[in-house]
């Protein structure tokens, strides 16, 4: 499982950490030549003095289907 908190504030989006997420996930699972398998995966926006943008990626390595 992957978390990560944004540092852009409102000026991004949890979609945008959401995806750097999934970058990590990728190349976690391409050093071991398998592709990621996504169990579950949530983003949620920034609210203004409430909270900063994140996002969790819970994720496992298999291998290639095709």
């Amino acid at each position: 499982m992957l978390s990560k908190t944004g540092a852009g504030g409102i000026f991004s989006s949890g979609a945008a950490v959401k995806a750097d997420l999934y970058n990590e996930a990728n190349a976690f699972c391409a050093e071991k030549g398998l592709v990621v398998e996504t169990v579950s995966a949530t983003a949620k926006n920034a609210i203004p003095f409430a909270r900063m943008n994140s996002a969790e990626l819970e994720f496992k390595c298999v291998t290639s289907s095709k």
